[in-house]
């Protein structure tokens, strides 16, 4: 019942932005960090992605204080022609050159 005076929309950015965030600062551990004079291959996905943690942080505590618009159904066929248009370009790309893989992205 509370659930219902959240705004939805940052609620699930706010986890989106973390998550996100959060893996790529994680994940670039794996490298030497470096300094801020010399950076390293870490430091710039590392901050970048605690950044990206903070502000979904923010955005996710505020979606508890404000009132939100009610979620809307979901449009999934712009979705898949974008997707199929990434796709399409990714396969054709090195078979039959850029001319024409842009010209199908264009027709997708």
């Amino acid at each position: 019942m509370a659930f219902r005076n959240r705004d939805r929309k940052d609620f699930d950015a706010g986890l989106m932005f973390i998550g996100i965030g959060a893996f790529f600062a994680i994940g670039a551990q794996n490298y030497p960090m470096g300094t801020a004079v010399r950076m390293g291959p870490a430091y710039f996905p590392t901050v970048l992605g605690w950044i990206l943690v903070g502000l979904g942080l923010i955005v996710f505590i505020r979606s508890f204080f404000l009132r939100g618009e009610p979620l809307t159904k979901i449009n999934l066929r712009p979705l898949i022609f974008v997707l199929g248009s990434v796709a399409a370009f990714a396969l054709l790309l090195e078979r039959t050159g850029l001319v024409v893989a842009s010209l199908a992205v264009m027709i997708i």
